[in-house]
């Protein structure tokens, strides 16, 4: 974590705290680009897509397809 990082509890907060508002739009990113670019817009949270990452590598959404990280 970064040293200015908000700790994973105020994240996790912050993230139920949308839900007292009632409904709103959560996104799904394709790349690190795309999840600047719709933070940039003003999203609060960002959502992940399995499908959308391994298109955008223009792989199958298969567990196999994607490589995980480095052991």
């Amino acid at each position: 974590m970064e040293e200015n990082s908000p700790a994973p509890s105020a994240l996790v907060a912050e993230f139920r705290a949308l839900h007292e508002s009632g409904c709103f739009v959560v996104p799904n990113p394709w790349s690190v680009g795309s999840a600047v670019y719709l933070r940039h817009l003003g999203f609060r949270a960002l959502a992940t897509t399995s499908a959308g990452f391994a298109f955008s590598a223009g792989l199958p959404d298969e567990v196999r397809a994607v490589p995980g990280p480095a052991s």
